[in-house]
């Protein structure tokens, strides 16, 4: 989350015990003649006599970079590496590997999960001779072995062996490097101004509460302008289409595959009742707040335009899916009102699936939008929540950060950090806890220690 960039998003690392006993392992699959490390399958190797109990899950960035540094500091001369088998989505654990195996030109990735060459990204500056992809899910995508091929040497263009196929390397220009340097850097949760960041988070949290409850189209009369519209597509594998109730609301999709030119317009949901009835069709759900991002991409006296996504599901069910919603929103009473929206279902990738409904966190905030149980109207209800920021003494800040420590349970450096970087507005300070507890990007030494 970018405003926790500092501290929510730090490296953590892994123990000196854990580092010596990944060392013994990485050892023991080691071969030196060869110059080649076997970590294929890399779980049930660890399951041999006297490996202990202590699993190394490898897939994972703090195992993937110790690997990596323990490679740099013992094996730098390696020049074969087998990660196969390990249920790796991308190469972002290992993107320390070019600088501590400069040498390394031969690896097998095969019969993982990764579903695009891009996954292959942060191990670009490796000048491979040989890659193994096949088992990967990308391996689907191609109709034709040019294209495959065309791909890998975008990454790799030394190639010469793919997938145990012999195939000519490629010579061109290194664009990529061109564009890493004219592209900003990826920042999550992208606000500019505290004002405006507090009115739509609140307005944000508020609505979906209301989105939650059964009666959502009667509670959201005063969300919507009269002549709003709503777009919405959605996309899930054929398999899975029978396990979520949403996927009846199909045929009222504008999925591009579906429709061209004017037809596409059949669809697009105009006017306030319109929209609330499609909203109202929607199977009863539960989203998951802490997994939320927001990113508001406009801000005018008169217009502000954001993006809100995260996980969900329908009510009695375990089964998560993913949305991403994004709103177009006029100043409406000191609050803000929707005049355009976009919705987007999707099938919740792994990483989500596994984070999401796991750990909530409390809110720590008095705040109307979490403590009132009857919401009339999401509009009028979020300009209690416009206000400036206080500008408070020490003592109250003391204070502030004390209350915040105990209902969080952050230490009080940490609730200091959190509360300062949200300008001391507590609402504000509060979403964003949850949400980077949800997201698992607080690390433990954060947390008072009744509290872990």
């Amino acid at each position: 989350m970018a405003i926790f960039k500092k501290n929510w998003f730090g490296d953590r690392t892994v123990s000196t015990a854990d580092e010596e006993k990944l060392k013994e392992l990485l050892n023991k699959f080691y071969k030196p003649n060869e110059k080649f490390l076997d970590l294929s399958n890399f779980l049930e190797k660890q399951d041999g006599p006297g490996m202990g109990l202590k699993k190394f899950w490898i897939s994972q960035k703090t195992y993937g970079a110790a690997v990596c540094k323990i490679i740099g500091a013992y094996i730098p001369q390696l020049e074969i590496l087998d990660l196969s088998n390990n249920g790796l989505f991308n190469m972002f654990p290992y993107g320390d590997l070019p600088a501590n195996a400069p040498n390394l030109s031969k690896l097998n990735v095969s019969f993982n999960r990764m579903s695009d060459v891009s996954n292959l990204e942060p191990i670009k500056k490796l000048k491979l001779t040989e890659i193994i992809l096949d088992g990967n899910p990308l391996c689907g995508h191609y109709k034709d072995q040019s294209s495959y091929v065309k791909d890998v040497h975008r990454k790799f263009p030394l190639v010469q062996m793919l997938d145990g196929h012999p195939v000519k390397a490629t010579i061109g220009f290194d664009l990529d490097a061109a564009v890493e340097k004219t592209l900003p850097k990826f920042l999550g949760n992208l606000t500019h101004d505290i004002t405006v960041k507090t009115l739509v988070y609140a307005f944000a949290e508020q609505y979906f509460t209301v989105f939650d409850k059964d009666d959502r189209g009667t509670l959201l009369m005063d969300a919507y302008d009269t002549n709003a519209m709503l777009s919405i597509t959605m996309w899930f594998p054929e398999a899975t289409r029978d396990t979520f109730k949403i996927n009846k609301l199909f045929p009222q999709t504008r999925n591009l595959t579906r429709y061209t030119g004017s037809k596409s317009n059949d669809n697009l949901l105009r006017g306030k009742f319109k929209v609330l009835g499609f909203l109202g069709d929607i199977p009863n759900t539960e989203h998951d707040l802490p997994s939320f991002r927001i990113d508001i991409m406009l801000e005018t006296p008169k217009l502000v335009v954001f993006t809100v996504s995260g996980v969900l599901r329908e009510k009695g069910s375990t089964d998560v899916f993913a949305f991403s919603r994004t709103f177009s929103c006029k100043p409406f009473q000191g609050g803000l009102q929707i005049v355009n929206e976009f919705l987007h279902y999707r099938q919740a990738l792994d990483f989500e699936r596994r984070r999401a409904f796991t750990n909530p966190g409390p809110t720590p905030s008095n705040s109307p939008v979490v403590a009132q149980t009857e919401v009339p109207g999401v509009a009028a209800t979020a300009v209690g929540l416009q206000q400036q920021p206080q500008v408070l003494t020490d003592a109250q800040k003391e204070e502030m950060v004390k209350k915040f420590s105990m209902q969080s349970g952050l230490n009080l450096k940490w609730s200091l950090d959190c509360l300062n970087a949200n300008s001391w507005n507590y609402d504000v300070a509060a979403v964003d806890f949850q949400r980077a507890k949800g997201a698992g990007d607080i690390p433990p030494d954060a947390y008072n220690p009744v509290a872990q």
